[in-house]
């Protein structure tokens, strides 16, 4: 990711996921008023990149997660947010540039609270399970598996990555070479963002 991310992206992901306008489009703010929320989120990421150093400027987890961090911050973001909206619908803007820069230097710049720490969920395997512990010569053997917050999920045999497996897919089926001596194999998942 680029450091210079367009904070657009930002304004409309709020009114989508924080405020549940699902339908929300660029073209329903003017043009100041959406310049005007940009600029909170512009200066929410330096205040949190300055202040916690685990994330720096142009990490995407800070990037990606400020929508969220924002509404936690201080819940008058989300009344200012619908307030810029109605004033966009209605034609009027009553809303000025140093009303929203009072908002940010009160609640983002002087704020020691505001929080640091990403929302995003971790990797959870919620079960993984195999058809059977024992198996003879030549037959099948499923694997079934329920996940959540996962981007990559891989199965792992013997400690070593046999596959990588599409996200869509819950279950494999597969089934073991046979040599004649009998063996020991252990399948395992392994996930992460």
């Amino acid at each position: 990711m680029d450091g210079d991310k367009q904070y657009w992206a930002l304004v409309i992901t709020f009114f989508k996921e924080q405020l549940g306008y699902k339908d929300l489009k660029t073209g329903d703010l003017n043009g100041p008023m959406f310049n005007f929320l940009q600029i909170i989120f512009l200066v929410l990421r330096i205040k949190i990149a300055l202040t916690d150093k685990r994330y720096d400027y142009k990490s995407t987890v800070l990037y990606d997660n400020l929508p969220a961090l924002l509404a936690e911050t201080y819940s008058g973001f989300k009344d200012l947010f619908i307030r810029a909206y109605k004033e966009s619908q209605q034609d009027q803007q009553l809303l000025s540039g140093s009303e929203v820069k009072e908002f940010i230097l009160q609640h983002i710049i002087q704020n020691d609270r505001v929080p640091y720490q990403p929302t995003l969920t971790e990797p959870v395997i919620y079960s993984f399970e195999a058809s059977a512990t024992n198996i003879g010569p030549g037959q099948a053997l499923s694997l079934s598996w329920e996940v959540a917050h996962v981007t990559r999920l891989e199965l792992h045999r013997n400690g070593r990555l046999h596959q990588e497996i599409q996200k869509i897919t819950n279950n494999l089926d597969l089934r073991e070479a046979y040599d004649g001596k009998p063996k020991k194999v252990v399948y395992q998942s392994v996930s992460s963002h």
